[in-house]
């Protein structure tokens, strides 16, 4: 038998200057598509995953002990490369500044000031991409290097059954609740308070890489249990948000902010990651008297299942402790406007995201059933709510609304188009 002929790829095709091709032409909301296209989901993919990414291999190689320089210089604090100081005002209506009054304790404050120090040196000799790329996390030098990181890994780790318990406790001292429930904001046991991911952990690896890619970001950085990601919720709202019942969304002049950032990586045509996501968002600062403070940012509830019309929400207002005397909790139900704002430290992209791939899927399955689109988007619309301003009438925050969720599906499609995510061979791959 004749040997099979190895397989040949072609080199990453390079946006040209005579592409009139624009963002919004990845959205299944715009009018100026052509028939051939009306089929199309937000973030079409452009090529088949890599062998790496769709076949995951474990290469044999001997073990390492994991000393304690080499635990300490495999992790670190972002998600990809230190943030930059964003140029957003301070007085902005969806984020706002808070004291770390979450910190109990000098080993936290410590902690949190040792996060600062930022080390972009690889220094696991033995990584090599693209292998055993599960999609699953990211991965260290060693399991045991993994289990006690102080910030954040710098790679895709092997996860264990639950997060590790230095991952919570670093998004519980930035969470301005201080580990409560972001919905119904009481402090119930820990077995029935879980950390949720806004992006979830199940996130195919070519996705991965996509988002590494488009975020500006060294390939291979992007740590999925980070604590930008996490926030605490309920066990009974938990479930439901990971069955993409609902959707945990940003205000809507954050959604514009990143689409505007968005629209300008696609119109410089960028050919690497020049500028990194997180430059729009302060990650944290210092005042005058050196005291550490938090980027807070508002979120609001987007329901996507009608399932959730027999679901209540119970609420305690801001400040209210619950009391098992009295019936002092706000009841909330479908479609959740009423609950107003919600504050979280979780960073908005990765809620921008999470949200995009849960209206992928369902209109996808609802295309598929051969429901009616244009009556869905109209419901969707009329149930959600991005936050509006003082005086606004009832169709302008229809137009918000709207706005906001064609932006989501927009800012998706462009995240998980691989048409310019380079290939095997490209020096992006390389980790230096």
């Amino acid at each position: 038998m004749a040997p099979a002929k190895p397989a040949t790829t072609s080199p990453p095709r390079t946006p040209q200057a005579g592409d009139k091709r624009t963002v919004s032409e990845l959205s299944p909301w715009s009018d100026a598509e052509s028939p051939a296209q009306d089929n199309r989901l937000p973030g079409p993919l452009r090529r088949s995953p890599s062998p790496s990414e769709s076949q995951p291999q474990r290469p044999s190689r001997p073990a390492r002990k994991a000393t304690k320089s080499n635990a300490n210089s495999s992790v670190h604090d972002s998600i990809g490369v230190p943030p930059t100081v964003s140029n957003a005002s301070e007085d902005d209506d969806e984020y706002m500044d808070i004291p770390e009054e979450g910190l109990q304790s000098e080993q936290d404050e410590r902690l949190i000031e040792s996060e600062e120090e930022e080390d972009d040196k690889v220094t696991d000799p033995d990584f090599t991409p693209g292998v055993d790329d599960t999609g699953k996390g990211r991965r260290v030098a060693s399991e045991k290097a993994a289990q006690k990181p102080e910030k954040s890994p710098k790679k895709r780790v092997p996860h264990s059954a639950s997060i590790i318990p230095q991952a919570k406790r670093l998004a519980t001292a930035l969470d301005p609740h201080h580990g409560t429930c972001v919905l119904t904001g009481m402090e119930e046991p820990m077995v029935s308070r879980q950390w949720a991911h806004v992006s979830a952990r199940s996130t195919k690896a070519y996705i991965l890489t996509a988002l590494e890619w488009h975020w500006g970001m060294i390939f291979w950085s992007l740590y999925i249990d980070t604590k930008f990601n996490l926030f605490p919720l309920m066990v009974h709202w938990h479930i439901p948000l990971d069955a993409g019942w609902w959707a945990l969304v940003p205000h809507y002049k954050t959604i514009t902010k990143v689409y505007t950032w968005v629209q300008k990586r696609y119109r410089q045509k960028t050919k690497g990651p020049k500028d990194h996501i997180s430059a729009l968002w302060e990650v944290r600062k210092k005042t005058v008297d050196q005291t550490p403070q938090i980027r807070v940012y508002q979120y609001f509830l987007l329901p996507l299942n009608d399932g959730l019309r027999k679901v209540p929400l119970y609420r305690l207002n801001e400040g209210q402790e619950f009391d098992p005397a009295v019936q002092n909790e706000t009841r909330h139900v479908f479609p959740f406007k009423t609950v107003g704002a919600l504050r979280s430290h979780v960073q908005p992209h990765f809620a921008i995201f999470a949200a995009g791939a849960k209206l992928a899927k369902t209109r996808r399955q609802k295309e598929q059933a051969g429901e009616d689109m244009t009556e869905w988007q109209e419901l969707l619309a009329s149930n959600a709510f991005f936050g509006s301003e003082p005086g606004d009438d009832e169709e302008t925050v229809k137009e918000i609304t709207e706005k906001a969720l064609r932006e989501i599906e927009l800012i998706y499609g462009f995240w998980t188009d691989h048409e310019f995510v380079p290939e095997e061979g490209h020096k992006w791959r390389k980790r230096k």
